[in-house]
């Protein structure tokens, strides 16, 4: 079988892959992006009202930042931004090329995708931490007739039939609730709360993230011993909402408020404190698992498929991974984030000097 090198591959147009192809285009590094859909296709494919939680200026990757009136970037700014960020280097991206497996016989890693198969001694994982939508096996027990989807899959009203419906939103983080929100302005919604972390959005008048970065909670390190508690609390700053209380947003918005789900019977839904509810419909914005043991097939993976590694680096030599929770701290898979966890591994890479190879770009090699 026939395959093409090339020195470094990125797998995922995302952000945290175009933030370390930033740093392999700006020092003419040869390198090509596989990305299965299109450039930001994580943000294209969600549903159309969402926000940034993160005000400006904190929206920002290596040399660009978000230009937009509003203090929190919708949707449709942060695809625009990711699209004009990637035109740089544009003819590196392979669009429309999904990765089916990952390995690594010898020297080199082979990827096979649905439109060849490709050969690097450099790999780049960024294919996103939220890859598969995760539904509860609860939901077994809903009847056929309940109209269900996961927020990855909510666009809009028009997502639900064209009639007043009674329909159950699953999860009270910031998905939740913004389609909580836009579904009462139709439908009757309840909304079933989950365990979250909750923090006001301003403090004496100043949002929360600047608190933040003036006590330094971004500069915390995983490994710390602030590091590691607050990890393993959970304390992401992806699942906490900011000035999102379920209970005023409630009465604000005339939508019913629940307790965490516990049991689906057929139309029937039944909350922790047995308060029920028959609903038509359901939105579960019960988050995601990650999906990357299910096409690498490498030994990297400890408790619950997580990726060992050590700020993105891992024991495999010249495997690297982008965008993780907690690459490096609290902030590692956001926005403002991945450019210094990208800086980090290019120059990991430069101090190995793994760029040293004395194959071309395209060159077809024999296997």
């Amino acid at each position: 079988m026939n395959n093409t090198f090339y020195p470094t591959i990125i797998i995922g147009a995302g952000q945290a892959g175009l933030a370390i192809a930033h740093y392999l285009h700006k020092d003419n590094r040869d390198f090509i992006i596989l990305e299965k859909d299109q450039v930001a296709s994580g943000w294209i494919n969600r549903y159309d009202c969402l926000k940034l939680i993160t005000p400006n200026p904190f929206n920002y990757m290596p040399g660009a930042a978000i230009e937009t009136a509003e203090k929190f970037p919708a949707k449709e700014d942060v695809v625009k931004f990711l699209q004009n960020y990637a035109s740089a280097f544009m003819d590196r991206i392979f669009e429309g090329t999904k990765v089916n497996t990952v390995s690594k016989p010898e020297k080199h890693f082979i990827i096979e995708t649905n439109k060849g198969n490709f050969e690097c001694r450099n790999l780049i994982v960024s294919s996103g931490y939220y890859a598969t939508p995760f539904i509860p096996p609860l939901a077994y027990g809903l009847s056929r007739d309940v109209v269900q989807m996961h927020s990855l899959h909510y666009r809009n009203l028009g997502s639900f039939p064209d009639r007043k419906l009674n329909i159950a939103v699953i999860g009270s983080a910031n998905s939740g609730i913004s389609i909580a929100k836009e579904l009462s302005t139709k439908h009757n919604v309840s909304l079933f709360e989950g365990n979250l972390k909750r923090f006001p959005r301003k403090l004496l008048g100043i949002d929360i993230f600047w608190w933040f970065k003036l006590i330094g909670i971004f500069k915390i390190g995983r490994h710390s011993r602030l590091g590691k508690k607050m990890s393993n609390k959970l304390m992401f700053v992806g699942d906490a909402t900011y000035g999102l209380y379920p209970k005023a947003l409630s009465k604000k918005h005339g939508f019913d408020l629940f307790a965490r789900l516990t049991k689906c019977e057929g139309n029937l839904l039944t909350d922790s404190e047995g308060r029920k509810v028959n609903v038509d419909g359901i939105v579960w914005a019960t988050g995601f698992r990650t999906n990357y043991h299910k096409f690498i097939q490498l030994d990297i993976f400890g408790d619950k498929n997580s990726v060992i590694h050590d700020r993105g680096v891992t024991s495999i030599e010249n495997l690297y991974f982008m965008g993780l929770k907690w690459q490096y701290n609290i902030n590692s898979f956001l926005l403002f984030g991945v450019g210094r966890d990208a800086e980090y591994i290019y120059n990991y890479m430069v101090q190995k000097n793994t760029f040293d190879t004395p194959k071309k770009q395209n060159e077809i090699l024999i296997s």
